[in-house]
């Protein structure tokens, strides 16, 4: 995939000590981690962004989920910074250029998520959507028309489209634990129900 550098390149850090403590404690989980949700176009350019830089489109992520990536990260560390940008630049994550020229995550959270934790600065994204020239409303209804956001909390409970805004985190680091998103996912590796690429689809189950 060719990539595109528009957007200044961040220094990748890895955490050695926590790259071993998660390639030993989760190896199982990231073994058998599914990759599901939506997939950049082919011919999408890709391009290096800082993880922070990314706004959530969910207030919540599966903790478990996020220690199997970061155990994936971790060997990926350790085999030195060519293996992790390889890593980086196969894992491109989908975002939509909203108002203001902000990006926004609309999947992979559960990867930004873990690459924060482990030192790594930035990653590689592709846009799946310009809605740059949008008001605020306008780009949140659009948003919600195709799929693009999860208005639900931890607790199950609904959030209207006007509320989810103010309660989305600015960054990934402000995302909550759903620890039934985790469960959903056991559920999934145990044959429960079939990986697919629709958005949002462990939560739904």
């Amino acid at each position: 995939m060719e990539q595109k550098n528009d957007m200044s390149v961040h220094a990748i850090q890895g955490s050695e000590s926590e790259a071993s403590l998660y390639s030993s404690t989760s190896d199982w989980a990231a073994e058998h981690t599914i990759d599901t949700g939506i997939k950049l176009p082919p011919g999408t350019l890709t391009y290096k962004i800082a993880v922070l830089e990314l706004h959530p489109t969910q207030l919540a992520v599966g903790m478990q989920q996020v220690h199997a990536k970061m155990s994936k990260v971790a060997k990926k560390q350790q085999k030195g910074p060519e293996a992790l940008e390889k890593f980086l630049q196969s894992h491109p994550v989908p975002v939509v250029l909203g108002p203001g020229q902000q990006r926004y995550l609309i999947d992979h959270h559960h990867l930004c998520y873990a690459l924060h934790t482990m030192g790594v600065e930035s990653c590689c994204a592709g846009t799946v959507c310009d809605y740059s020239e949008l008001t605020q409303e306008q780009f949140w209804v659009a948003m919600a028309r195709h799929n693009y956001l999860w208005q639900y909390k931890p607790d199950g409970s609904a959030v209207s489209l006007s509320e989810l805004p103010g309660l989305l985190p600015h960054t990934i680091e402000g995302l909550a634990d759903d620890p039934y998103r985790s469960l959903a996912a056991l559920v999934r590796k145990a044959g429960g129900y079939n990986k697919s690429n629709k958005p949002f689809s462990e939560f739904i189950w």
